[in-house]
């Protein structure tokens, strides 16, 4: 069904080292221009990062660093956008970091929800995480050497990855070795009752 915003790309580089892709939102949106602040806020937050992080490491050509910043429209509707972020930094021709993130709006009210307000996320839901990981996606050595105590406690912090998708729910973790995430079809009943 057709919605009553639009949105293009935005593909922009601050060096050649850094590049970065985000959505910009346009229509008939409550707080259209604070939506795309915070979009914009987060490639931002990313140069940031980069200089502080990396560009000091930088000293010629065969010690080149590239970081990269994408976002992905993951849905849309009347109701809600979610934009997944992929964060890549490659040093040489080898991954130094590789984070995935996500915004969700409320599109009625054009506010940005947070995420770790959306869904129950305790230690039996932390289970229920690993099982369907398992199942998904095969064992992954972070989370079986996490308790489900930790897990959960880990899902209430920046860690948690979490936007929505055609199929229902995506749900992830930012581990110490990359990023894990499930699809969850049945994830309203989950649901925190605000």
């Amino acid at each position: 069904d057709p919605v009553s915003y639009t949105l293009y790309v935005q593909i922009d580089y601050y060096t050649t080292y850094v590049q970065y892709f985000y959505p910009v939102v346009s229509g008939d949106v409550p707080n259209v221009d604070i939506i795309n602040e915070t979009i914009a806020a987060e490639w931002q937050s990313f140069i940031e990062y980069y200089e502080e992080d990396y560009r000091p490491y930088i000293t010629g050509d065969e010690d080149s660093i590239y970081a990269e910043l994408i976002g992905r429209v993951a849905y849309m509707s009347e109701d809600v956008l979610s934009i997944v972020y992929q964060e890549d930094i490659m040093y040489g021709d080898e991954y130094y970091d590789a984070y995935v993130y996500s915004l969700n709006f409320d599109m009625k009210s054009g506010v940005l929800l947070d995420n770790t307000q959306i869904l129950n996320t305790d230690e039996e839901f932390a289970k229920t995480f690993v099982i369907k990981n398992n199942v998904q996606n095969g064992e992954f050595s972070d989370l079986e050497e996490l308790s489900y105590e930790e897990i959960a406690e880990m899902m209430d912090t920046n860690r948690l990855i979490l936007f929505y998708v055609p199929q229902g729910m995506e749900v992830g973790l930012n581990t110490e070795n990359g990023w894990v995430s499930i699809t969850l079809d049945d994830y309203e009943k989950y649901l925190k009752v605000l």
